[in-house]
Parts: C-alpha cells; structure tokens; sequence
C-alpha cells in the first residue's frame, strides 16, 4: 500500500486493484455523482478502471485519483484528486 497522506481519520493512497468494488459503489450512487461526471451514475467496472488508467499515468509525480480510506473501518468512503492544471505534465 503506497500511502500518500495520512491524517487522524483517514488514509490517503494509490488505487489498489481490490478498491474499484468499493469505489463503484460510490459511483453508481446517483446522490453522490449528481455535480460529478454530468450526474451520470450508470458507471461500470471497466468504465471506472478504464478512467483509473486514463488519468493515473503520472501516479509516480504524485499526480492522480487516490483512494480514501477510513481507518478505523478500513473502508474506502471516496476518492481524491491531484491533478496537474497547469499543463506541465502529459496531457490528460
């Protein structure tokens, strides 16, 4: 598990290949995705691990979609973004 940031409550880290069940539940949630991704919440497995691989490519730059992960439970409860907005990585 490569953690990225770590507060009292919660783990920030890479995406592992067993998160996307639990991610997709978050994405197939029309209340979570309703100003997200034009409210679309009919995401699939491989739509979501298609856009994992799209826009983690720089993951070693620290740039990406990181899991959230509770650590009491151990449950990831969303996700997060770093993103470079200024164009100085590959485009995405």
């Amino acid at each position: 598990m490569n953690i990225k940031l770590e507060t009292e409550r919660l783990l920030i880290r890479d995406i592992e290949p067993e998160d996307i069940e639990s991610l997709l539940q978050v994405y197939t949630q029309e209340v979570n995705m309703k100003y997200i991704s034009n409210g679309n919440y009919k995401w699939t497995r491989e739509q979501l691990i298609e856009k994992y691989n799209r826009y983690n490519i720089n993951y070693a730059s620290g740039i990406g979609i990181f899991a959230v992960e509770d650590k009491n439970s151990g449950q990831i409860i969303g996700e997060a973004g770093v993103f470079d907005s200024f164009g100085k990585q590959s485009k995405l």
